[in-house]
């Protein structure tokens, strides 16, 4: 596979790859071999898999050997078998382990590797018991038409993504400038975007656990315009662009004047592709992705708001004024969103 397929092009600042894995609790399991603990790993707040002590314990010892220890947090130590651990001492263990998979995560060369790839991959495989078999799956483009595809159920994002790409005869050089999101659609017509899929996840098992109203969809994975220019040399990555950009000005997701929308729909109309684009691009919240309605402490406790995250700002727009708040990147270490009820 060439190189250039590997990371999206606006992926060379390593902090824009960081993903947030947790280990909030942990399930108590029996079967044949008797009863074990299991931990309960997440990905920016979404269930991968379970896994137990051992199988960390294994993965730890594969990093170390490959990768060193340096920058990463301490494992925890295995404890004697006939010693069997607190409650207490199973919450410290849990604590430390969740640290552990952080640090490990944050190193780039790490998190990039074949090994923590095909780990994560083979424990969600294990955790949904799915069998390798090949399955249809439903990749959907940004204004809502969707193509089936035949894959392995157990096909790790990329392998998806590249083969879709081929189906709609994609140039190769500009596959990785486009990714696969989860998206969900509700009753009212309005959809949620809620994360990137991961390279390290079956794209048809994480679908397969969700409800009927989530999607993959493709879409962007750039935030730099400068970019666009590139991808508008090819009439398959044009009409992408075109659709995605249709669609986020009519959800409002791109902000325009009832001017602009009206020069807009001219030019959709005329099917003036690259024209649109280039107008688009000037609009306000172009390369944005925005969340639904939440709820904000800031400016004021309860406010009812909206997110946008742009290349680098996160745009906080509350809804009973015209305002909108900015923030930089550098200045956030924490943010919660919650969703309006």
């Amino acid at each position: 596979r060439p190189s250039f397929l590997r990371s999206s092009p606006h992926c060379n600042d390593e902090k824009k790859r960081k993903m947030h894995f947790s280990i909030p609790d942990t399930s108590e399991v029996e079967d044949e071999s008797g009863r074990f603990t299991t931990y309960n790993i997440y990905t920016n707040g979404a269930f991968h898999c379970s896994v137990r002590y051992s199988q960390l314990l294994q993965f730890s010892e594969d990093i170390k050997k490959e990768f060193g220890t340096e920058g990463l947090t301490p494992f925890p130590r295995k404890k004697l078998k006939f010693l069997k651990l607190t409650p207490m001492e199973m919450s410290e263990r849990r604590e430390m382990l969740e640290k552990y998979i952080q640090s490990v995560s944050q190193v780039p060369q790490v998190a990039r590797s074949a090994l923590f790839t095909s780990f994560f991959l083979s424990a969600q495989q294990e955790a949904a018991q799915q069998e390798a078999e090949a399955v249809e799956i439903d990749i959907y483009l940004a204004h809502g038409n969707k193509q089936s595809l035949y894959v392995m159920s157990t096909d790790q994002t990329e392998d998806v993504l590249e083969a879709f790409c081929r189906k709609i005869k994609l140039q190769d050089d500009f596959v990785y400038y486009f990714a696969l999101f989860l998206m969900r659609v509700h009753e009212d017509g309005s959809e949620e975007m809620i994360r990137k899929v991961q390279d390290f996840e079956s794209p048809y098992i994480s679908l397969k656990e969700l409800s009927e109203d989530y999607r993959i969809v493709l879409r962007k994975w750039y935030w730099d315009p400068a970019y666009d220019d590139d991808l508008w040399t090819d009439s398959v990555a044009l009409n992408l662009m075109f659709v995605q950009a249709v669609h986020d000005v009519e959800a409002g997701w791109i902000r325009a004047t009832k001017q602009e929308q009206r020069q807009l729909s001219g030019l959709k109309a005329k099917k003036s592709k690259k024209e649109y684009m280039q107008l688009v691009r000037t609009l306000k919240h172009y390369n944005y992705v925005e969340i639904l309605p939440c709820i904000a402490d800031f400016p004021v406790e309860g406010i009812k708001a909206t997110v946008s995250l742009g290349p680098s700002e996160l745009c906080l727009e509350v809804a009973t004024k015209s305002v909108s708040i900015l923030f930089l990147p550098s200045t956030l270490s924490l943010l919660h969103v919650t969703e309006s009820q």
